[in-house]
């Protein structure tokens, strides 16, 4: 289980998901990272960008935390979950290192202070608790270099100023001021004297080789710096201030300690009928507002659950009551390397909803990581849960494209261009349902940066026909009285050994054990962060590093292509029941697989991750790796020889695998009143 899966626990206790039981749509939207998700979500429950600023976007990572919004005529409630103590410590330690690092490479206070209050993953913004290091602009000290683009444009939203009682006063910026510079200098003197340790043992880090400088930082500068009196005192200093941000909020109640100084608070609650104030209190929670530094909450915060009245507020728009549960989560990231692999944190809640809308960028559609998210949900079974809704439509120009079929042609080809070039990674029958499917559920829009009352009216008719398909996904679905038949003796045993020689392949390159042309070594640094990360965090990935989502998308793909096939039916169905019982089969190994790869990767080798975290040193990197490889990686995905060179470990493997699907299609039966007469399985 995952910090993520604990948390959606908790927020369950004070406000459930329904689902189509209950007469709701589930809808996931998912795109990259400003691909307006957010925004169009925004529309979708009626928020002004400017008055209700819920949920908050910008040019850069935003949504770090799940939003999870349920549409409902009650009165508004709310329910916010927070990390643990222990993670934030652990963030907090990381800022506090990075900025250390400033001070040996000769930055100034406000470099330092940079790197402090904003975390390297973007995840962990420091400034939003304890404040900005300069001082807060206000109207009357702006200047020239401080004009926004937006002034004179009035199509376009720009950030407001806020009420004197939801921005933080003078004098509280003064007193964050004051902390930050004191932090800065405590900053300067540990880092000194942890650079006069490590110079007397190795050399000072402009004695360095450019290669060998970062090495001096992670394996030694790191080292001898937490291991001093000042740093855990500059640390539980900045986590004092943390704590008493807790105490800044009077509205609500708070659960889960009674002792905000020891732990802290496991959700928020709040309920109230007034719309504007409900989103004032919520603000402190999700907020970016640069106004409210020193004082938001946000980046402490793993879930936000809302549940109310929010549905649009345009005319045409405004008859719409569907019953909708809307979840937004953190994006999928712009490079070729965050996209190599959808993050469990996106496919674990596929089985959750009965749509998938992939928001993408009409201007720039279908890159690696929308592909990634289509393949995803097509190997896992929930292909016929996918519709796109490109946004930024107003963006799509060329010499070419007059009119506005033209342009509609255009962002709908490279639909098809996508579709395409997934045909030689999928099932057969798992390209013809995304075929289908986005043949007839891509949605264009445009300009929704705009108010709901300035947009187009072919964009708010676009927005109408969304919301009718969003309500109407949450029908359930007709069952079917047909069953494949798998022959369990003749398992994918080719099929498993290279998906799982594919992983260990993947893994090898990123240590430096072997060289392959697509795979690019990674940095030594970034290897030790995620051991790190998986050793003493309830997280199963760093940054693009994500072994447990990778081994699931090699095992996925083997039993997806495998359960195309069967060895007979109970009886013959049409194409579309045929492949909507395999998918059912997809669907529930999935779950199964995700369940699989996080023990097998994380839970299992927990002593084995912090053991590779721990190696320090001349030779580290390769020690590291061997470990991971060697005590990790290989017995979680091994070889499958042949039979009669099959080790005990690889046997295992194999029938744990073999097993997974065996209760997948025993499921699928069982929901259908049906018995599988499948073959008893030989070992």
């Amino acid at each position: 289980m995952t910090a993520n899966t604990d948390a959606r626990q908790i927020r369950d206790k004070y406000i459930s998901l329904p689902n189509y039981d209950d007469g709701y749509s589930r809808v996931m939207l998912v795109g990259t990272t400003g691909a307006g998700k957010t925004t169009l979500l925004r529309h979708l429950i009626g928020s002004d960008p400017n008055r209700d600023r819920f949920p908050s976007t910008s040019t850069a990572k935003t949504t770090t935390a799940e939003i999870e919004i349920v549409t409902a005529p009650t009165p508004f409630k709310a329910v916010v979950t927070f990390a643990t103590h222990d993670e934030v410590l652990g963030d907090v330690q990381d800022c506090v290192t990075v900025a250390c690092e400033e001070v040996v490479r000769g930055s100034d206070d406000t470099r330092i202070a940079n790197a402090l209050l904003e975390h390297p993953e973007q995840r962990f913004r420091l400034s939003y608790l304890i404040g900005s290091w300069q001082q807060r602009t206000t109207e009357d000290d702006m200047t020239d270099e401080d004009e926004s683009y937006d002034t004179y444009n009035d199509d376009t939203t720009t950030q407001s100023r806020l009420r004197t009682e939801d921005s933080v006063g003078t004098e509280e910026v003064e007193q964050n001021n004051a902390h930050l510079r004191r932090y800065v200098q405590a900053i300067r003197e540990l880092a000194t004297v942890a650079s006069q340790h490590v110079a007397t043992e190795i050399g000072e880090y402009e004695e360095q080789k450019p290669a060998d400088r970062a090495e001096w930082f992670a394996d030694f500068f790191h080292d001898v710096l937490r291991r001093l009196d000042g740093f855990a005192d500059l640390v539980d200093d900045i986590l004092t201030q943390i704590e008493r941000r807790f105490e800044m909020v009077h509205a609500g109640t708070f659960e889960g300690t009674s002792d905000l100084t020891l732990e802290f608070p496991e959700c928020w609650r709040y309920e109230t009928s007034d719309r504007n104030e409900f989103l004032r209190q919520v603000r402190w929670f999700s907020s970016n507002h640069h106004e409210q530094f020193g004082r938001l909450l946000t980046p402490l915060v793993n879930g936000v659950r809302v549940q109310g009245p929010m549905w649009p507020t345009r005319e045409e728009l405004a008859l719409d009551r569907s019953s909708l549960v809307l979840i937004d989560g953190e994006g999928l990231g712009h490079s070729a390397k965050e996209a190599g692999t959808i993050s469990t944190t996106v496919s674990d809640r596929f089985g959750d909803v009965d749509l998938i809308l992939l928001v993408d960028n009409a201007a720039q559609p279908m890159q690696a990581a929308p592909l990634q998210l289509l393949r995803a949900a097509g190997t896992s079974g929930h292909a016929d849960k996918v519709a796109v809704a490109f946004t930024h439509f107003d963006q799509v120009a060329g010499d070419n494209l007059k009119r506005a079929s033209d342009k509609r042609e255009h962002v709908i080809a490279s639909v098809n261009g996508a579709l395409l070039g997934l045909q030689e990674q999928l099932p057969p029958r798992v390209s013809e349902t995304l075929s289908s499917r986005l043949k007839t559920h891509t949605f264009l829009l445009g300009a929704l940066h705009r108010p709901a009352s300035r947009l187009l009216t072919r964009d708010a008719q676009t927005l109408r026909e969304l919301m009718d398909f969003m309500r109407d996904a949450g029908r359930l679905p007709t069952s079917v009285d047909l069953l494949p038949i798998y022959d369990f003796n003749r398992f994918i045993d080719l099929e498993l050994n290279d998906a799982t020689e594919d992983f260990r392949t993947l893994w090898q390159g990123r240590l430096g054990r072997v060289e392959h042309p697509d795979v690019y070594r990674e940095h030594w640094a970034r290897i030790k962060a995620l051991c790190r990360r998986l050793a003493f965090f309830r997280t199963n990935e760093y940054r693009h590093l994500r072994p447990v989502a990778e081994l699931i998308d090699e095992l996925q793909s083997a039993v997806s292509d495998w359960l195309e096939e069967p060895d007979r039916w109970t009886r013959r169905g049409t194409q579309a029941e045929e492949r909507a019982v395999v998918d059912d089969i997809r669907q529930a190994a999935f779950q199964r697989i995700h369940e699989y790869a996080q023990i097998k990767v994380v839970n299992e080798h927990i002593d084995d991750w912090e053991e590779a975290f721990e190696q320090r040193g001349t030779g580290s990197t390769r020690v590291r790796a061997r470990l991971m490889v060697e005590q990790i990686l290989e017995p979680a995905a091994p070889p499958i020889h042949s039979r009669s060179r099959r080790t005990e470990r690889e046997q295992n493997f194999r029938d744990e695998i073999r097993d997974i699907v065996r209760a997948a299609v025993e499921d699928v039966a069982e929901r259908q009143g049906e018995t599988n007469s499948a073959p008893n399985t030989s070992r």
